[in-house]
């Protein structure tokens, strides 16, 4: 019989590094699969969820909204259209910025690409539903987007949310922080002075698992990875320059953001500026 093992070990070397807190990983990975038995635990709860009116009304409202907040209001996004190779050619992580102003118009576009809201009417109790561009488990949109605005036309250095029903940002927190950014994002690279906004993803796990147990956490991550994604790629075709960061200090960020780190948590962050190789030759 074919044995992995001994053909690994004949072909190739020990790198000679251990993995790191493996086991911590394992179980985690563990307790969030899904088995056989899932469907006794979790089939009633999905079908209740599924026809339930009250159900339908949590749906609805998986969206946050400071509506007391100072707000930016964001222009109409203008159409930005790339042929899908081109606009997959064209991306690439950007290490080095220019310090330039994102306009309002390009900051619109790449929410409104990534969380413009497709309304719908649900069949149990005629509950108004917000669907997203992107794909989401049970269509509970787990996420909530905030933007930093660092360098944005007309706004202070700010701490913003999204709001996706209204188009507009609401201001949370303005300069000074409690902590700095470059602290909360463990920017050793100095890589943050010169970028224009900073987009942060956060989920609200309870959307999720209210549903579909501890298989909703995989979910709400899984959407918290496509949506940078979809942020890269709308910044690219508007011709900026992003880089996903993943190494910020998770409490940091959440006190920047004034969540808590366990009902809504940070899970992916997105920076977004001019590519300084864009600038004119002098």
């Amino acid at each position: 019989m074919f044995k992995t093992k001994s053909r690994v070990s004949t072909y190739l070397s020990p790198v000679g590094f251990t993995p790191t807190q493996l086991e911590e990983v394992e179980q985690l990975h563990e307790v969030t699969k899904l088995h056989p038995f899932h469907d006794r635990v979790y089939g009633q709860r999905i079908h209740d969820y599924l026809t339930s009116e009250r159900a339908a009304l949590e749906t609805a409202a998986n969206y946050k909204s400071y509506s007391e907040l100072e707000a930016i209001d964001l222009p109409h996004p203008a159409d930005e259209t790339m042929n899908f190779q081109d606009l997959l050619s064209r991306r690439h992580s950007t290490r080095q910025f220019a310090a330039q102003d994102l306009t309002l118009s390009q900051l619109s576009g790449i929410l409104h690409s990534c969380f413009a809201s497709r309304r719908a009417v649900s069949s149990i109790g005629e509950a108004e539903l917000k669907f997203r561009p992107y794909p989401s488990g049970g269509g509970l949109c787990p996420s909530e987007v905030y933007v930093v605005a660092q360098r944005v036309e007309g706004a202070p250095l700010c701490v913003t949310h999204y709001n996706s029903l209204e188009h507009k940002l609401e201001v949370i927190a303005n300069a000074p922080f409690e902590h700095t950014i470059e602290e909360a994002l463990n920017d050793r690279e100095n890589v943050l002075g010169t970028v224009s906004a900073i987009f942060l993803i956060t989920s609200l796990l309870e959307r999720t698992v209210v549903k579909y147990g501890y298989r909703g956490y995989r979910f709400a991550l899984m959407e918290a990875g496509m949506i940078p994604l979809i942020l890269d790629l709308s910044a690219t075709a508007q011709g900026l320059g992003t880089l996903h960061w993943g190494g910020y200090y998770d409490e940091l960020v959440n006190d920047l953001l004034g969540i808590d780190g366990v009902s809504e948590t940070a899970t992916a962050c997105l920076l977004v500026g001019h590519r300084q190789s864009s600038l004119p030759a002098a």
